[in-house]
């Protein structure tokens, strides 16, 4: 059985999501996808990552953000979540950052993103999620 942290990453563009699972792979991690906020939240629920990766804003067809969703259920309310988005606006990156672990704008310094995880896998029991 492998022990290495599980990561979650959501993410709707399926290149985005191939990219980021190799290099997550490379760097020794186990990898889950999901194309969409319900499937990644489901799956968040069944495997319960270590660290989730996830585009932002990412929100299910209620409206509510993903993030949101996750703290609202006690059982993952510790799960981080690293944003990554494409809207480099500093307004943009500011409210990810009101919600998310940490965010990375693209294109991906993907080593940051490995150190990044590395980081919050060691201190999942913290939440990162904002309420």
């Amino acid at each position: 059985m492998n022990s290495s942290p599980l990561v979650l990453i959501i993410d709707p563009d399926p290149d985005s999501r191939q990219i980021l699972a190799a290099f997550l792979a490379h760097g020794g991690y186990r990898v889950e996808q999901a194309a969409d906020a319900a499937s990644g939240l489901e799956a968040a629920r069944h495997h319960r990552p270590a660290v989730i990766l996830g585009e932002h804003p990412l929100r299910l067809a209620d409206g509510q953000a993903v993030c949101a969703a996750l703290h609202s259920d006690p059982a993952m309310s510790d799960i981080p979540f690293i944003a990554v988005t494409a809207n480099a606006m500093l307004e943009e990156v500011d409210d990810a950052a009101s919600t998310h672990a940490m965010v990375f704008t693209k294109p991906l310094d993907l080593p940051a993103v490995i150190r990044a995880v590395r980081e919050l896998s060691v201190r999942s029991s913290q939440s990162s999620c904002a309420g």
